[in-house]
């Protein structure tokens, strides 16, 4: 992972240290889930173990570089000043350990089937994973075989806000886990951060929302409250990773009956 001061958020070491072959973070706005996973990816490529190895950095629509993660990976290399990372308006690579990342979508099956051309792909990250379909699932899992020759698998990375209960990747990577605990951080101002975990035999699969990030930006948290305040459906999806359901606007009228008494 690339470390830098007073920005790592602890739900993440589980994923950062994970061998498994899934993954994943899904959550709300302002839980730092992108720019965490693409710290630890980050650091994955400067690591001998995925020497001269392909990153594949995907979504469902990405019509063009500026709608993928490259933009994000740029930032941070360029905030931290890592200079063994050059990067090009289609590529970015690492100079010393030879990886390289490379960003395609998932639209059609034209995009899917141009997956079969990349070689030697240790990691696949598929950002707003909750907008891929069970079709794109079934051709991406096993057209990424990683390297055949040194018998390294590739890891797949998720990252989502859930928007329906159907979501493909959620119901696919629901079947896989067997274990669920709910965890907390509480630093030193004796503030708790919590988040929940889960795990099965090849997946390692965080759910983590604003209140698990210590560094959720105070402009973030106006946003938030302003969202609460005026749509509380909307907050619900948006901020606390819940899906649209009954359940929700059963949620939603409580909240207004509380808000009327309480007037």
């Amino acid at each position: 992972m690339i470390e830098y001061k007073n920005a790592f958020i602890p739900a993440f070491k589980v994923l950062a240290d994970s061998k498994k072959k899934y993954i994943v973070a899904t959550g709300g706005r302002g839980s730092g889930k992108s720019e965490q996973l693409a710290r630890i990816l980050l650091g994955k490529n400067r690591d001998k173990y995925y020497y001269n190895s392909n990153s594949l950095c995907s979504r469902k629509i990405q019509d063009s570089i500026e709608l993928s993660v490259h933009s994000l990976l740029s930032r941070l290399i360029y905030t931290f000043n890592a200079l063994d990372f050059t990067i090009t308006t289609k590529e970015i690579k690492n100079t010393i350990n030879k990886t390289k990342f490379v960003f395609k979508g998932l639209k059609d099956d034209t995009a899917l089937a141009s997956l079969k051309s990349l070689d030697n792909v240790l990691i696949c990250w598929v950002e707003e994973a909750q907008a891929i379909t069970d079709r794109d699932i079934d051709i991406l899992i096993p057209t990424i075989r990683g390297n055949d020759i040194l018998k390294k698998t590739p890891q797949f990375y998720f990252s989502y806000n859930r928007m329906m209960q159907s979501d493909p990747i959620h119901k696919y990577l629901l079947k896989r886990i067997d274990y669920q605990k709910d965890l907390m951080f509480e630093d030193n101002d004796g503030k708790i951060y919590e988040w929940s975990y889960f795990s099965g035999k090849d997946i390692d699969m965080i759910e983590i929302n604003y209140n698990g990030n210590p560094f959720f930006p105070e402009t973030l948290r106006q946003e938030m409250l302003i969202c609460k305040e005026n749509d509380y459906e909307k907050y619900l999806w948006i901020w606390k990773n819940q899906p649209f359901t009954q359940d929700i606007n059963s949620l939603i009228k409580r909240h207004f009956i509380q808000k009327s008494i309480n007037k």
